[in-house]
C-alpha cells in the first residue's frame, strides 16, 4: 500500500526538544473549495506524528479522536504545522505562510497499531453488544413531563399534558406553564411482517412508510433542539420492539430501529438531552416510573435503555466468551442450522475425504462473502441444497490422481463451496493460482466478481475490440 498524489503533502518535517514541526502543502489535484481544512492537507499536518514517539520504545500510532477543533481560516493550500505532546494526547496548530491561524486540535487521542508487540489472545478477542439490567436510582422528586402525541392525547398514563407538536408546547410554556423535565414522544410503530413473517399491510410501500416515520421525527427532534424555551428538558423518545436486548426479543418495528440509528448521531451532537426508551408493553405508570431515573441521569446509562419485564437493560460492549467463539474438534464448516436469521448460522461437522479424480483438496484460508450466503443464512435461497460460501482462496493439501498441474503448497484461487470452513474440496477446473503479490483475502474477493464481469461483457453483451461500453457504478 501507498499514499497516492493527494496525499503526498509533506514538505519539510524536523523536531525540537518542544516538539515536532512541518511545511505541508495541498498538491495541485486537490481543490480546496467546500472545505473548512482539505482533509488530505490535515492528513499531511499529522504525519510527522512519529517524530514525537521516537526513542520512546512505542509502537506506530494513528490518529483516534480529535477535542477542541478549531477552523480559524479556510481555503488553505500551505500549512506550517507545530505538534506537541499533551499528556497522551498531541496538540496540533497550523498557520499559513503570513503566520495567520487556519486551523488547531486541543486533544488528538492517538491509538496504538500494535506491532511494537505481539498481540495477546485478549488483544484479538471479539466483542459482542449486550443488554445487561442495570440498576437506575429513582430520584427523590419525579420529573415532570409533557407528551407530543400528533394529536394532543396523552398517550402514556399518570398524569402530565399532552400537546400536538413542540409549537403548542412552546407557546403553552410562554403561557406560564412550566418547562416540563421530560418531553415524550412516542413514535408510531410500523412492522415489517406479523409473528409468522406475513407483511403487514403494503409491504411494497414499507420503505415509505419507514421514511415517513423517521423524516417526521428528525423535523420534531430538529424543532425541539431549537427551541430555547425547552432547553432545560430532555426528549425521551419511546418505540415498542425497535431493539433486540434479549435473545427471545424480536425487532417488530422497522421504522424504530431506524429512528434509533437516527437519533444516535443526534445524541452525539447534543450530549444528555436526547434518551432513546425501547419499551416491551405500552406506556404506562410503571414505565415511567423505571424510566425517571434514566431521565433525571442519563449518563449512566449512555440516554439509550430497553424496558424489559421491569428492568432497565442498557447496551454495553463485551468480550465474547470462550463459548460463543468455540468451534467443533476436526472438520466443519458454516450452515444455516436455524434458518431465519444470521444468528442461526452455525458450525456444523463435516466428513473429511481424500481428492478423487478432477479434485483437489485445500485448506482454507480466505472466504468471499457474497449475498447469496446471506440469502441462503435467511432460508431464501431458491436452492435448497446451495452451501454458504461460494469463493475463497488457500492452500493445497492433496490433489486427485489425475491432477498434474497442482501439488501440495501452491497457493490457489477460485470457486468452491462449502469455503466456510478449515478444509474443501474443489473441482481442479474451478481454481487456479493466486498471482504473486496477492494476499489470501484479496483473492478470495475476486472469482465472482471476475466471473460476472466476464459473463456479463463477453457471453451476454458480445463485445468485439474497439467497441465502447459503458458500465454503471453500482453495477455487481
Amino acid at each position: 500500500m501507498a499514499y497516492g498524489p493527494t496525499f503526498r503533502g509533506v514538505r519539510r518535517v524536523w523536531s525540537g526538544p518542544d516538539g515536532a514541526y512541518a511545511e505541508v502543502t495541498l498538491p495541485d489535484v486537490a481543490d480546496p473549495t467546500g472545505f473548512g481544512v482539505h482533509p488530505a492537507l490535515l492528513d499531511a499536518a499529522l504525519h510527522p506524528i512519529g517524530l514525537l514517539d521516537a526513542g520512546t520504545g512505542d509502537g506506530p500510532r494513528v490518529p483516534f479522536a480529535f477535542e477542541g477543533v478549531q477552523v480559524h481560516a479556510t481555503g488553505a493550500r500551505a500549512l506550517r504545522v507545530r505538534l506537541t505532546r499533551a499528556g497522551s494526547s498531541v496538540r496540533l496548530v497550523a498557520v499559513d505562510a503570513a503566520g495567520a491561524p487556519v486551523v488547531s486540535v486541543d486533544a488528538l487521542t492517538l491509538r496504538d497499531l500494535g506491532r511494537s508487540a505481539p498481540a495477546t489472545a485478549a488483544d484479538r478477542s471479539l466483542y459482542a453488544l449486550t443488554w445487561p439490567v442495570e440498576e437506575v436510582t429513582a430520584p427523590v422528586t419525579p420529573p415532570t413531563r409533557a407528551e407530543l402525541t400528533g394529536d394532543g392525547r396523552a398517550v402514556m398514563a399518570g398524569g402530565g399534558s399532552a400537546y400536538p407538536d413542540v409549537a403548542a408546547l412552546v407557546a403553552a410554556v410562554a403561557a406560564g406553564e412550566p418547562v416540563p423535565d421530560a418531553v415524550l414522544l412516542p413514535l408510531p410503530s410500523v412492522s415489517a411482517g406479523d409473528a409468522d413473517g406475513v407483511p403487514a399491510g403494503d409491504a411494497a410501500d414499507l420503505p415509505g412508510r419507514v421514511r415517513a416515520v423517521t423524516t417526521a421525527t428528525l423535523a420534531t427532534v430538529q424543532e425541539w433542539l431549537a427551541a430555547d424555551a425547552l432547553a432545560d428538558s430532555r426528549l425521551v423518545v419511546l418505540t415498542r420492539g425497535a431493539v433486540a436486548a434479549r435473545d427471545e426479543d424480536r425487532i417488530t418495528d422497522v421504522a424504530g430501529a431506524a429512528a434509533w440509528g437516527l437519533l444516535r448521531s443526534a445524541q452525539s451532537e447534543h450530549p444528555g438531552r436526547i434518551v432513546l426508551a425501547d419499551l416491551d408493553r405500552d406506556p404506562d405508570v410503571e414505565a415511567w416510573a423505571e424510566l425517571a431515573g434514566v431521565v433525571a441521569d442519563p449518563t449512566s446509562t449512555g440516554g439509550q435503555v430497553a424496558l424489559r419485564g421491569g428492568a432497565v437493560r442498557v447496551p454495553r460492549l463485551a468480550r465474547a466468551t470462550d463459548d460463543e467463539l468455540r468451534l467443533p474438534d476436526g472438520l466443519w464448516h458454516l450452515a444455516p442450522v436455524a434458518p431465519g436469521t444470521l444468528d442461526g448460522v452455525a458450525p456444523v461437522p463435516a466428513t473429511a475425504a481424500d481428492p478423487a479424480a478432477g479434485q483437489v483438496r485445500i485448506a482454507v484460508r480466505a472466504t468471499g462473502v457474497n449475498f447469496r450466503d446471506v440469502l441462503i443464512a435467511l432460508g431464501m435461497y431458491p436452492d435448497p441444497a446451495a452451501r454458504m460460501g461460494s469463493e475463497g482462496a488457500g492452500v493445497v493439501l492433496a490433489v486427485g490422481p489425475d491432477v498434474t498441474d497442482l501439488a501440495p503448497g501452491d497457493r490457489v484461487f477460485g470457486m468452491f463451496e462449502p469455503g466456510f470452513g478449515p478444509e474443501v474440496l474443489a473441482a481442479r477446473e474451478r481454481v487456479t493460482r493466486i498471482p504473486a503479490g496477492w494476499s489470501f483475502a484479496e483473492a478470495a474477493s475476486v472469482p465472482l466478481v471476475f466471473l460476472t464481469a466476464w459473463y456479463a461483457l463477453r457471453d451476454l453483451a458480445d463485445l468485439r475490440a474497439g467497441e465502447s461500453v459503458l458500465i454503471h457504478s453500482g453495477a455487481g
